[in-house]
């Protein structure tokens, strides 16, 4: 399935490419690898959405199901790395 590939968005193929300076290199390979789970999560909703799996998808998409919790975890990561620049 596309989703759970990393590398197949802008934002993955971005991280795939990029070689981090050595101040950057913590930040890189942490955001490299909640990218992966955000997919791997985005992967297994859309498995459950297409085989009518409704319920158990909604429940991943929870303020507390594991996909939100991905898509937060990676984005206050691409913050602080963001942040760090400053």
């Amino acid at each position: 399935m596309l989703a759970a590939n990393p590398d197949a968005c802008d934002f993955g193929r971005w991280l795939a490419g990029f070689t981090p300076a050595a101040a950057d290199r913590v930040h890189h390979e942490t955001c490299r690898e909640l990218h992966a789970t955000f997919h791997a999560q985005a992967a297994k909703t859309l498995h459950l959405v297409s085989t009518g799996q409704q319920t158990q998808a909604q429940s991943l998409m929870s303020p507390r199901g594991d996909f939100t919790t991905a898509s937060t975890t990676l984005t206050e990561a691409m913050t602080r790395w963001r942040q760090s620049k400053k």
